[in-house]
């Protein structure tokens, strides 16, 4: 098996949005993670990048020591629209899921 896929991490609910709005794997986030062709440095957060299967996986994050996991704050796809049914979709399920919560 792959070392890229024992990189340990959280995702934020944001980032799972994302994901299946942006047909990311977790083993596509992992890849980025250990083995990026580009990386970009910011305050609070890195930003990796890895061309895989001629997609331009996004992934931005930050290592949480305590933890000892990396946050996954959010992840795209350079140059991929977010799939119009599936955000339809989520949205809808997400209207629902207060609706009953109520």
């Amino acid at each position: 098996m792959p070392q890229y896929a024992f990189i340990p991490f959280v995702l934020t609910n944001h980032a799972k949005e994302r994901m299946k709005l942006r047909r990311i794997t977790a083993s596509m986030i992992a890849h980025t993670l250990a083995d990026p062709h580009k990386i970009h440095d910011s305050d609070d957060s890195t930003k990796y990048i890895r061309f895989t299967n001629r997609r331009e996986v996004h992934v931005v994050a930050f290592y949480n020591p305590n933890q000892k996991k990396w946050i996954i704050k959010s992840t795209w796809v350079r140059g991929e629209n977010d799939s119009a049914i599936l955000k339809l979709l989520y949205g809808v399920t997400d209207w629902l899921q207060r609706l009953f919560k109520s």
